[in-house]
C-alpha cells in the first residue's frame, strides 16, 4: 500500500492586539494541537478525513473562531491564519479551544499543506494516509502538537454492535450476538492491532463485547433497527442488560433496561429464552 506523505508547515507570526474586536494575533493565543483521522459530521453521510487545528489554550465566552485563507496549488494545500476573533453573541457560559477543521479529500489529498502567517516560526509534520489508517508525525516542536496516534479509518458499511449484561443475564448477549451472525448481509470484521478503532462510542464499558461489522447495504441496518426496537419493549421492566449498534454514518439503536443493577437492587432479569432470536425471527 502506497503512503501519501503529505507535509504540514506552520508559520505564525507576530501582531498587534485589538481588544476593542474581540482579535487576537496567533503569537498571543499560544501553542497549536493538530490532528488528522476520520470524523463523522452528519448522520446518514460517511466521515470525513479532516485535520483538525485548535488552540491548546481555552477561551471563555463569547464563541470564536479562526480567521483564514485557503488556496490549492496543484498538490498542496496553503492555509493563512490571521487571527482568532470573537463571534459575539448569547453562548453557554464555558471556557472552549478554538478549532478548526479542513477536510483532506478521499482520492486527492494534497501532499503538502501549509498552514502560514508572515515569515515568522514554522513548525512542519508529517502524515501518512492509506486507506486503512492515517498518522501524523511532528519533524519540529516549536509551538505545534502534533497528536500522533496511529488513527485506523472507518472501512465502508461497517458498524459496531455492543452487548453488555450483569452476571444472571449473560444468556441475553450470548443470544443477540448468535442472532446478529447469522443474518444475511452482515459479515463480522477485525481491525489491525496496530492502530486505535475509529469507533469510540461514549458509555462502552469493560463489561461490554464489542463486535465489528460490514454490512452489504443499508437494508440490514433497518432490519437491525426494527429488531432493536422490538427488543425495548419487551426490556421495559427488566433488569441489567444493553444491547446496541452503530454505523459509520451514525445511524444506531441501542435496546437496554431503563434499570441496572445495585448492590441493594432486586429485579426482574431477561428470562434465559432467546429473546433477541424470539423477538426479532420472521413473522
Amino acid at each position: 500500500m502506497r503512503y501519501q506523505f503529505l507535509t504540514l508547515a506552520y508559520c505564525i507570526a507576530a501582531g498587534r492586539l485589538g481588544a476593542q474586536l474581540g482579535r487576537a494575533p496567533l503569537d498571543q493565543v499560544g501553542d497549536l494541537r493538530v490532528e488528522a483521522r476520520d470524523r463523522k459530521e452528519l448522520v446518514g453521510v460517511p466521515p470525513r478525513l479532516l485535520l483538525t487545528i485548535a488552540t491548546i489554550r481555552g477561551f471563555p465566552c463569547p464563541e470564536h473562531e479562526f480567521r483564514y485563507t485557503s488556496i490549492r496549488k496543484a498538490d498542496t494545500l496553503i492555509l493563512r491564519i490571521d487571527s482568532v476573533i470573537s463571534l459575539g453573541g448569547i453562548c453557554p457560559d464555558e471556557i472552549m479551544p478554538v478549532v478548526l477543521q479542513v477536510p483532506l479529500g478521499m482520492n486527492d489529498a494534497p501532499r503538502a499543506v501549509i498552514i502560514a502567517n508572515g515569515d515568522s516560526a514554522a513548525d512542519s509534520l508529517q502524515i501518512a494516509v492509506t486507506a486503512q489508517s492515517v498518522q501524523l508525525k511532528g519533524l519540529t516542536h516549536r509551538f505545534v502538537h502534533a497528536d500522533t496516534t496511529h488513527w485506523l479509518r472507518y472501512p465502508e458499511n461497517s458498524m459496531m454492535v455492543a452487548c453488555a449484561s450483569v452476571p444472571h443475564a449473560a444468556a441475553f448477549c450470548e443470544d443477540a450476538l448468535r442472532w446478529i451472525d447469522q443474518q444475511k448481509g452482515l459479515r463480522r470484521i477485525t481491525f489491525p492491532r496496530a492502530g486505535v478503532v475509529p469507533f469510540i462510542p461514549e458509555g462502552i464499558g469493560p463489561d461490554f463485547r464489542v463486535l465489528y461489522y460490514r454490512y452489504s447495504d443499508t437494508s440490514v441496518v433497518r432490519k437491525l433497527s426494527a429488531c432493536l426496537l422490538a427488543v425495548q419493549q419487551r426490556l421495559a421492566s427488566e433488569v441489567g442488560v444493553s444491547l446496541g449498534f452503530g454505523t459509520w454514518t451514525s445511524l444506531g439503536v441501542t435496546a437496554y433496561s431503563p434499570r441496572w443493577i445495585s448492590q441493594n437492587e432486586v429485579g426482574v432479569f431477561p428470562s434465559p429464552e432467546p429473546m433477541v432470536t424470539k423477538t426479532c425471527r420472521p413473522k
